[in-house]
């Protein structure tokens, strides 16, 4: 439904701004609540409070991103895509930050904010965690992978292949 009303003129940028943010907020309870070693699932996001519950979850999500891949966003800008070693320097960028989001989530998780995922908080806690810390990383790179190409394929079936995209996505 959300991705459908996304794409209605006049509400759509509010409307997919509003899920985005309301599943951050989800997504970091239910973090939170995974490192509190509470078996529950969390309730639903309250909307009552626009600002703490859903606009800081979305900005908080959207800035662990770009501080994660922002080296493969500056490649994406800054490098010419006819340059021999662009795939070479914009899979690494990418590889990074596969390796550096996962820590760095749970970094601004339990620091409540945004300085949790800065470097010199994520990388000693990289290193603390090794060598089970790599496990997630092929897995973060291959749920990219399945979800790009979701999205690229199911498009191409009508009338559900939004669903099937969504379903993987979520999955």
């Amino acid at each position: 439904i959300l991705d459908i009303t996304s794409g209605v003129p006049v509400i759509g940028l509010p409307a997919a701004l509003f899920s985005v943010g309301f599943f951050a907020s989800f997504y970091l309870d239910i973090v939170a609540t995974t490192i509190a070693g509470d078996d529950g699932t969390p309730d639903w996001p309250s909307v009552s409070d626009f600002l703490d519950d859903i606009l800081m979850p979305f900005v908080r999500v959207i800035g662990v991103t770009l501080i994660s891949f922002g080296l493969a966003i500056a490649v994406l800008w800054l490098m010419d895509e006819k340059a021999q070693t662009f795939l070479w320097a914009l899979g690494a960028a990418v590889l990074w930050g596969c390796f550096y989001f996962p820590m760095a989530l749970l970094g601004s998780v339990v620091c409540g904010n945004l300085y949790g995922a800065l470097p010199h908080i994520v990388l000693p806690s990289v290193f603390r965690a090794m060598p089970g810390y790599l496990l997630t990383v092929p897995g973060l790179a291959i749920a990219m992978v399945v979800c790009g190409l979701a999205e690229e394929y199911s498009h191409r079936i009508p009338y559900v292949g939004w669903f099937i995209a969504a379903a993987i996505a979520i999955y």
